[in-house]
């Protein structure tokens, strides 16, 4: 099935990438430029209790908080995130154009020879009649509808895999395998597998798990399934089986988590879109999810929009966290009357008008099989991610390929190093950010097989045998001669992209260097017809820009003098940004400082990376800097951010700076040992920008939080956070002057003069000082000073000692694995 797409929208025939906007920055293809973007012209436009299926109640971690919550928790999340962000469509055709095909006759062939709708009476037979019923009554009659439609079309075309029809109200399952082919070469691998176990001795473990696998799934009642199965086998359907399972649908969140939900209906499918083709699959797994159906009583249809597109948007969340090549997730409610589409993404949600599915039964079926269309664009992937089988046949996860395009559209293939981004973003609405490792295809690579990654725990159900972060991809040193990184992010076409800080940064030292670049597709392309029009809608863009490698970010430090070493360079880097190419970075955060790939032991200047420019600005445009006050993640932001007394400036961002070592002293007593910050710190991240703002001055300014440095920070670590805290504190109480609305005009200018003199103008200043504090702690720490390693507290700071500037010996000798996962912050996005 194919659709229309807009410009730059990936084109269904050839299944390619939008052409990038920037030239590879190569020996062979030459130098970096920077092109007009590929969207097309146009004004911007910024955008301004029932019974529900289950979610369980289950601890996890939310993406803007550090702090537990459970799934309803995440809901009211996930409704706040979409009350701005909500598209109602007004168009009968929207589903159309969202699912062309099939054609109106083919589907009118299909409810003539039916026999579960009457043409003469206009209903489907077996749903029943009363508008008022329960949602049990409807999913049995609904279930088999939702199968029969799917078996009576073909599915085998363009990219042909395996559609399965999980029924999580009643806990069965039907299989559908249209192509005899695929079904025979399905049954001919499970054989060989079969024949090698058979082959060789055989562990107690590997009998009962044989015994499972032949008797029924997870040890439910074999015999019953195989009744079933047999029951159900008629024809052409011989394919078709059913069978209980488990329907609890784990959760991927940025930590552990035992939450999980269960929606009414999920499609699963297999094919190039998927890590794994798991064609036997005991469960339904949203890492192998198509789209979601949940049913309603007619009733909630109407006036609970709001409480359905937040239960849709859980699933549809969950969807994009286990498949990161996601560009959009489709579901549907039904009710024994009617339906409704609704199509996430990250702009957020748009939905349909409701369509009776008595007098309007083409749209029903169409709806159905948009959900589980063999075309991926339809179903959302990006098809220019694409995941082929490996040469093992014992291999769980298959090999994974990034096609990107220049400004000549010479297409460039890349190898993906492992089966997951090594940084998520999970989010359902805005940026989704997404950083994958990745090499540069070559003959050696393309024979390499990648090895089981599948996170083993035996009786555990924390986790749907999902793939666990970092294991089976190549080692660092290994792909460190052609290492390099794709970062994909969701940006809003109002902003500057970060390609164009990018380009201006390319040859600073300390900053993140930029290989090539592209648009690669918009949300408009998405969402139908004249989609940008729509009232309240926020295009967005998915940018892919391709980085050499570094290390993980600053929280995933091994040592002290990682940290230190790090954030002098990173520092520095940024000093360069603002004197030499007048950029502004804006989000300094514990994620966007990376360490060197050797950690202290990188070359000088690159022991601290600079990266994620996206919330970046030059300095010479004053309107942008005005129009802006509050940019960056809450915990980090200055208290002139916080209270906007100025506009942002270079001032805030090493104030940014002092937040993240505060942060990692207290979050992390040992190296990959996090801890609960204390409830002062919490608060520093606080949704109420007085509470963040009062907290952070207490700080600053009187010294009253007495929390004990741990151990492996020491005592000059303290004395550092005590100076640096000492050196804002004169710059906070001149802008809180300043700021003081009963000032008179003349005192306030005259303040205002000498603030710019003596700290705005003073750049070089102001960053020498500050880099040479670090400096100092780094050259007492090397020189073993007794308490070096004696818990210390953060009291009243000190007087400010003289700076000094000392270059020591570098610490770490290891590489660092490219396996870090974000800390829970709030990021404010203006």
């Amino acid at each position: 099935m194919t659709a229309n797409r807009r410009t730059p929208a990936v084109s269904d025939a050839t299944q390619q990438p939008a052409a990038s906007t920037t030239s590879e920055l190569s020996d062979t293809v030459g130098p970096l430029v920077t092109l007009p973007p590929r969207t097309p012209n146009r004004t911007v436009r910024l955008a301004s209790g029932f019974q529900s299926t289950p979610l369980a109640e289950r601890s996890t971690q939310s993406v803007a908080y550090s702090t537990t919550m459970t799934v309803a928790e995440q809901k009211a999340i996930i409704k706040a995130e979409l009350a701005i962000a909500t598209v109602a469509s007004t168009d009968e055709d929207f589903p159309r154009q969202l699912f062309p095909d099939p054609g109106d006759d083919e589907i009118d062939a299909y409810l003539k020879a039916t026999p579960l709708y009457d043409t003469e009476s206009g209903r489907w037979v077996k749903l029943p009649k009363d508008v008022n019923c329960e949602e049990k009554l409807i999913n049995i009659p609904m279930s088999e509808i939702l199968g029969e439609i799917l078996e009576s079309f073909d599915l085998s075309a363009p990219n042909p895999g395996n559609r399965v029809v999980w029924d999580l109200t009643t806990k069965k399952s039907q299989r559908l395998a249209h192509e005899k082919e695929m079904a025979a070469k399905e049954k001919e691998e499970k054989d060989r597998v079969a024949r090698e176990k058979q082959a060789r001795p055989k562990s107690t473990k590997e009998k009962v798990e044989l015994a499972t696998d032949e008797g029924g799934d997870n040890g439910l009642d074999g015999k019953a399934e195989a009744a079933n199965g047999k029951g159900q086998e008629d024809g052409a359907k011989e394919a078709k089986r059913a069978k209980t399972f488990p329907k609890a649908m784990h959760h991927s969140e940025a930590v552990p988590t035992k939450a999980y939900s269960i929606p009414d209906t999920v499609f699963t499918g297999t094919g190039p879109g998927f890590t794994i083709d798991d064609v036997d699959m005991e469960r339904p797994l949203y890492r192998a999810s198509l789209g979601v159906v949940d049913y309603k009583r007619d009733s909630e249809l109407d006036g609970s929009i709001t409480e359905n597109t937040a239960q849709l948007g859980v699933y549809a969340r969950q969807v994009m966290n286990h498949q990161p090549n996601r560009n959009f997730v489709r579901a549907a409610n039904v009710s024994n009357e009617r339906v409704r589409l609704f199509h996430f993404d990250r702009s957020g949600v748009k939905y349909s008008l409701l369509y009776n599915i008595h007098s309007n039964p083409r749209m029903l079926v169409r709806i159905i099989l948009g959900l589980v269309s063999t075309n991926l664009a339809d179903l959302g992937f990006d098809p220019s991610i694409v995941w082929e089988p490996t040469d093992d046949p014992a291999a769980k996860f298959k090999r994974g390929t990034l096609t990107t395009r220049t400004a000549n559209n010479d297409t460039i293939v890349y190898d993906i190093v492992g089966v997951e981004p090594f940084y998520q973003r999970r989010d359902l609405v805005g940026r989704g950010t997404l950083c994958w490792s990745i090499e540069i295809r070559t003959a050696s690579n393309r024979d390499q097989t990648e090895g089981q990654a599948l996170f083993e725990k035996e009786g555990s159900a924390e986790r749907d045998a999902d793939v666990v972060a970092g294991e089976g991809r190549k080692s660092e040193s290994e792909a460190a001669d052609n290492g390099l990184s794709s970062k994909e992010s969701w940006c809003s076409e109002s902003r500057t992209s970060e390609e164009v800080f990018l380009a201006a940064a390319v040859g600073v030292k300390g900053v993140g260097q930029m290989v090539a670049c592209e648009d690669v597709v918009e949300t408009a392309s998405f969402r139908g017809a004249n989609a940008i029009n729509d009232p309240g809608f926020l295009n967005r863009i998915k940018r892919r820009i391709i980085l050499k490698k570094y290390g993980p970010p600053i929280h995933k430090f091994k040592t002290v003098l990682d940290v230190l070493y790090a954030l002098i360079d990173a520092i520095r880097a940024h000093q360069r940004m603002v004197k030499e190419k007048g950029v502004l970075h804006r989000d300094i955060s514990v994620n966007n400082i990376l360490l060197g790939i050797a950690g202290a032991d990188s070359e000088e200047g690159w022991r601290g990376v600079l990266i994620d420019f996206d919330m970046a600005i030059f300095l010479d445009r004053a309107e942008a800097l005005l129009n802006e006050l509050r940019t960056g993640t809450r915990m980090f932001q200055s208290l002139n951010v916080l209270q906007a007394w100025r506009p942002h400036d270079y001032l805030d961002d090493l104030e940014s700076f002092l937040y993240v070592l505060i942060y990692l002293v207290l979050a992390f007593p040992e190296p990959n040992v996090e801890c609960e910050l204390p409830k002062e710190l919490q608060d520093w991240n606080a949704d109420s920008l007085y509470e963040a703002y009062k907290s952070k001055l207490t700080f600053i300014t009187h010294g009253v939080l007495n929390f004990d440095v741990p151990p492996m920070w020491g005592y000059h670590i303290s004395t550092l956070v005590e100076d640096l805290c000492r050196h804002f504190q004169p710059i906070h109480a001149m802008s809180i002057r300043i700021s003081n609305q009963r000032l008179p005009k003349a005192q306030r200018d005259k303040l205002e003069a000498s603030f710019k003199k003596k700290y705005l103008n003073d750049v070089d200043g102001q960053y020498d000082e500050i880099v040479g504090y670090i400096e100092s702690a780094i050259e007492n720490i090397l020189a073993g000073q007794d308490g070096a390693n004696e818990p210390s507290a953060m009291s009243s700071p000190s007087p400010t000692p003289a700076p000094r500037k000392g270059a020591g010996k570098r610490g770490s000798e290891e590489a660092y694995p490219h396996d870090a996962k974000e800390p829970s912050l709030k990021r404010s996005r203006h």
